[in-house]
Formats: C-alpha cells, sequence, structure tokens
C-alpha cells in the first residue's frame, strides 16, 4: 500500500533522516577543505599523465634510426672530446674534436624538430620543486600548489566520483 505524503510530512522526514544520519555519524556535515585522498589521487594522476608523455617521447626517438645514429654520434664525439682533455692533447686537435660535437649536436636537434620533439622532453618534469608533484610537503603539511589547482584537483574528483557511479 502506498502511502500519500504532503509537501511538509516528507520534508520532515527527509529532514528527520539526514539529522539522524548526522548524528550516528554516517555522514558528515559538507566542508570546503579537500580530502587528503583526493588531492592523493589528482597528483598521482598528474605524475602517471606526464610519465605516459615522457614514455611516449622516448619511444618515438628509439623508433628513429636517424635520431638514434645521430645520438650515438654525439656520444662517441663527447668521449673522444673528454678523453682529449684529460691527456692534454695538442688545443687544435680539441677545437676540431669541439667543431664535430657541435655539429653533431645540430644534426640531432634537426632530427629532434623532424620528429616534433625537444631536447630532453624524454625525460619526465617535475612542476613543483617544494612537493615534486605529490601535494604534499617532507612534514606532511600541504603544498601551496594545491591552493593553486583546488579546482582542478575538485574536477578530478568529481569526474572520478561520476566514472565510479556509472561502472
Amino acid at each position: 500500500e502506498i502511502k500519500i505524503l504532503t509537501k511538509n510530512r516528507l520534508h520532515y522526514r527527509l529532514h528527520l533522516y539526514s539529522m539522524g544520519r548526522l548524528a550516528t555519524g554516517k555522514r558528515s556535515k559538507y566542508t570546503r577543505e579537500l580530502k587528503v585522498c583526493k588531492i592523493k589521487a589528482y597528483y598521482a594522476h598528474l605524475r602517471a599523465k606526464e610519465e605516459a608523455r615522457a614514455e611516449r617521447a622516448a619511444q618515438s626517438m628509439d623508433a628513429s634510426a636517424e635520431y638514434r645514429a645521430a645520438a650515438q654520434e654525439v656520444s662517441a664525439l663527447s668521449m673522444r672530446l673528454a678523453k682529449a682533455e684529460y691527456i692534454r692533447a695538442d688545443a687544435h686537435k680539441i677545437l676540431q674534436l669541439k667543431k664535430q660535437l657541435e655539429t653533431a649536436k645540430e644534426k640531432r636537434r634537426a632530427v629532434l624538430a623532424q620528429l616534433g620533439l625537444k631536447q630532453g622532453e624524454e625525460k619526465r618534469r617535475i612542476f613543483c620543486d617544494k612537493c615534486g608533484d605529490t601535494g604534499f610537503l617532507t612534514n606532511g603539511r600541504q603544498c601551496s600548489c594545491v591552493a593553486e589547482h583546488e579546482a582542478e584537483i575538485r574536477a578530478y574528483a568529481a569526474e572520478a566520483k561520476r566514472c565510479k557511479a556509472t561502472v
């Protein structure tokens, strides 16, 4: 049998139910403070995204035979130059090796430009030097970058919650 409730009675029942949940500790009052789990999840997502980007760049560099050859040439010339400087070789030979090394580096930059990459793009970037993209300092306090990214953290947490609800 279905009971029909008036608006006031329905409002009273909902209010009574929500207050009972608050009193028993099953619900907490809404706070604007970010939860630690949301901050950690957001920064873990950022780190994973950055590692994936760096991995894609490294794979495209490794896939290019031209880049591998240019990088190997730069490495070999660097070793030859270091050895020549160590044994205090002829100044003319050292200057010649430096010129060869610069042309090899320029060739490597050109190959990277053809691939659409920049030098050092295969390395993972860290956006916040204070916390290392974790959101928390070594003493356990929140980093100042959390306040700067508050809107993104909330949006990420809402999206993650929405995705869990649809699964």
